[in-house]
């Protein structure tokens, strides 16, 4: 309720400056994308809170591989309207982790929005999502396909240096520490 009292408050404040007189067509067209980008996070977080139900009790059995692809199944719409392609790589016989399966549906769901409103600004890509067993856990990767997605150059890439990812988004580490 904070974050979308405060996205009310940013919209209306919008709409608000967008009824000024003698705005120039400059500010006319960056006071209407904020508006529309306060609309864009206002229905992630409605989608989010409909799929996202506090149960309390103890940590239960999740299969994370079913739950990887239940995330998807959901994500599948938005995933397809910013043209992102996803490659899932899920090891079939993963063992069960304990956890809350609401706090981790939420968790990755949040990464996968994040990852493909990112890749949404730069026109689509490819996003490889891989489940497999390491050393006695479960390790869950999103990794962006090289060359679908922006990528920035290392310092010494000159010196024949791999290229490393663009920087995360902002929002993603919360996530990654409750899936941790």
């Amino acid at each position: 309720h904070d974050v979308n009292n405060m996205l009310q408050t940013i919209r209306g404040s919008v709409d608000l400056a967008l009824e000024e007189p003698n705005l120039s067509a400059d500010i006319t067209e960056y006071l209407t994308i904020c508006r529309q980008e306060t609309v864009t996070i206002g229905r992630k977080i409605d989608r989010l809170r409909q799929i996202y139900r506090p149960k309390a009790g103890p940590p239960q059995p999740v299969a994370i591989g079913a739950l990887l692809h239940e995330v998807l199944t959901m994500a599948s719409d938005e995933i397809l309207q910013v043209g992102v392609a996803v490659h899932e790589e899920i090891e079939p016989s993963l063992p069960q982790v304990m956890g809350s399966s609401d706090q981790l549906c939420l968790a990755f769901l949040m990464m996968v929005f994040q990852l493909c409103e990112e890749f949404g600004y730069f026109g689509g890509g490819e996003l490889r999502v891989r489940a497999e067993r390491g050393g006695g856990s479960v390790i869950v990767t999103f990794t962006p396909i090289p060359g679908t997605h922006p990528f920035k150059s290392s310092a010494a890439a000159g010196q024949g240096a791999a290229p490393e990812p663009a920087a995360l988004p902002p929002g993603l580490e919360p996530a990654r520490e409750l899936i941790k």
